[in-house]
């Protein structure tokens, strides 16, 4: 609920509901909220718009995702020795073992914590965009998100966090928390 979001006579759709019939190329973009779906969909529509403004309440932790183009050569190996992806496969589960023991005892994570801040000092150059995107709170407290493109997707010159929040719409006017129009 949003006030004034009936008089918006621009496209709008949620992101559970995309419109993938609608040509985002060239628009102005306006995403309210940076939660899950927005990590991963912003990446993708920051190439297309003219000027994305991501509407930010709370800041998320978003950590680098062990995510990796294989290759032919690897995925040879893996097929001949099964063991690589077993043993893999194993330190991924170990990995989300240790995560969830960190969030049901929290002071375990605070070396955590120190990493993930160090880590997106050294993402983020921009001094105010790095302030903005640091969450105030410490891993575990709300959902951990991962990504390897949002961060270098907020760097981008056409898009512009706004980590006020999005609190009315007037026409085709959004209208932040700070009073920013």
């Amino acid at each position: 609920k949003l006030k004034g979001i009936e008089s918006f006579k621009g496209e709008m759709f949620h992101s559970a509901k995309w419109n993938h019939d609608y040509d985002l190329t060239g628009k102005r973009i306006a995403v309210i909220g940076t939660g899950a779906s927005a990590i991963q969909f912003v990446p993708q529509i920051q190439p297309k718009a003219k000027e994305l403004y991501v509407f930010q309440r709370t800041a998320p932790w978003v950590v680098p995702k062990p995510d990796t183009d294989l290759g032919d050569i690897s995925k040879k190996l893996i097929e001949k020795f099964p063991l690589i992806q077993k043993t893999w496969r194993q330190a991924v589960a170990q990995s989300l073992n240790a995560i969830n023991f960190g969030l049901r005892n929290p002071k375990v994570l605070e070396p955590v914590n120190f990493l993930s801040r160090k880590l997106l000092s050294w993402q983020i150059p921009d001094r105010q965009l790095l302030k903005n995107v640091t969450p105030n709170f410490s891993i575990g407290c709300k959902r951990l998100l991962f990504a390897n493109n949002y961060y270098p997707a907020l760097q981008a010159d056409n898009t512009h966090l706004i980590p006020y929040g999005l609190v009315e719409v007037e026409g085709n006017t959004v209208i932040a928390a700070n009073g920013e129009r």
